[in-house]
C-alpha cells in the first residue's frame, strides 16, 4: 500500500511539474509577443510623429517662401498655385503630395452676388442651382427670411437648416446653409473660400473648373451669370501637404495662410487641421529630385 501511495504522489509532481513547465512557456511567449508589439507600436507612434512633423515642416518652408515672394511677382516656378497636386521624393523612402492654391482662384462664399453664384452653380452642373445660391445668400444676411426657391424672400420657413445672419467663417458652414438634397458639397466645397475677399477670381491661379467661367467685363458678370475677372493681390494660401512612408504610414496637414511679410512673422495662420482623408488619391505632376529643390525658391 505505501509503494502504491508513493509512486501516485511521484506521479502527481511530475504531472504538477510538466503544467507548470507548460503554463511558464505560454507565459514566455505571451510576454515576448506582447514585448514585440509593444516594440513595433512604439516604432510605429516614432514614424507616425516624423511624418507630422516633416509635412508640417514643409508647410511652414513654403508658408516662409511665399511671404518672401513679392506681390507683383509673376514669374513661373515648380509649384503651381492653382490647385494642382505635386509630387516630390523627399529621400529614398519617403514620398510628399504638396497642393498650393491662392485663394484669389476661388469663388468667395461672403463676395459672390446671388445672380453670379447661380449663373456659376449651374455651369459647373448643379441642378437646383438658384436654390443654392439662394440658401448661401439666406445664411449670410442680416434678415430673418428666406427665399421661396424663386428669387423672392418670404417669412422664415419651418424646413431647412438655421440662418445664421452672418458671414461664413469657413467652409464647413457650407455644409449648414445647403440641405443634401440641393447639392453635392463634396463636388463644391474645393471651388470656394471664405479668404479671397473678392467677388470674382484671378483665372491664372482657378482650379480648372474654373477657369472658363470667368468674364473679362466686371460690369456684365452678374448680367451673364459669370465671375468678374480679378487679379490676385498673393495674400491668403492654402496649403495642404501629405507625406507618406515607404511603410504605408502617413500624415496629411492642411492649413491656411494670410502673408504678413514682416521680419518677425513673415505670415499668419488662419486655418490648421490634420486631414482625415490621408488615402484619397489626387493626380500629380512628378517632379524628379528632392522636394528641396523647389522648397528652396520662390513659390508661385
Amino acid at each position: 500500500m505505501m509503494n502504491v501511495s508513493r509512486s501516485s504522489r511521484d506521479g502527481f509532481v511530475l504531472f504538477s511539474v510538466i503544467w507548470i513547465a507548460g503554463l511558464l512557456a505560454v507565459i514566455s511567449t505571451t510576454f515576448a509577443i506582447s514585448t514585440r508589439l509593444h516594440v513595433k507600436s512604439q516604432a510605429n507612434l516614432t514614424y507616425a510623429y516624423q511624418v507630422e512633423v516633416l509635412a508640417d515642416g514643409m508647410v511652414r518652408a513654403i508658408g516662409h517662401q511665399l511671404a518672401q515672394m513679392r506681390p507683383s511677382d509673376t514669374r513661373q516656378v515648380l509649384l503651381p498655385a492653382s490647385g494642382q497636386a505635386v509630387s516630390c521624393a523627399v529621400d529614398e523612402n519617403i514620398q510628399a503630395v504638396i497642393v498650393l492654391q491662392d485663394q484669389a482662384g476661388l469663388i468667395d462664399l461672403n463676395q459672390t452676388s446671388p445672380a453670379v453664384l447661380t449663373g456659376v452653380l449651374s455651369r459647373l452642373g448643379v441642378a437646383q442651382a438658384e436654390q443654392v445660391s439662394e440658401a448661401i445668400v439666406d445664411f449670410r444676411d442680416q434678415d430673418e427670411t428666406r427665399f421661396d426657391g424663386g428669387g423672392e424672400e418670404i417669412g422664415l420657413v419651418a424646413h431647412g437648416p438655421g440662418l445664421k445672419n452672418a458671414a461664413f467663417q469657413s467652409i464647413d458652414e457650407m455644409a449648414q446653409a445647403i440641405p443634401e438634397t440641393l447639392a453635392d458639397l463634396s463636388e463644391l466645397e474645393s471651388l470656394f473660400t471664405v479668404y479671397s475677399l473678392q467677388e470674382g477670381i484671378d483665372p491664372s491661379v482657378a482650379p480648372e473648373k474654373l477657369r472658363g467661367l470667368v468674364e473679362v467685363s466686371p460690369s456684365s458678370a452678374a448680367e451673364n451669370g459669370r465671375l468678374p475677372t480679378t487679379l490676385s493681390p498673393r495674400k491668403a494660401f492654402a496649403i495642404d501637404v501629405k507625406v507618406k512612408l515607404a511603410s504605408g504610414i502617413a500624415f496629411r496637414r492642411v492649413a491656411v495662410i494670410t502673408l504678413l511679410r514682416l521680419p518677425e512673422r513673415p505670415f499668419a495662420i488662419l486655418e490648421w487641421r490634420q486631414s482625415s482623408d490621408v488615402d484619397a488619391e489626387r493626380p500629380a505632376v512628378l517632379i524628379s529630385g528632392p522636394c528641396a529643390t523647389f522648397l528652396g525658391h520662390s513659390l508661385e
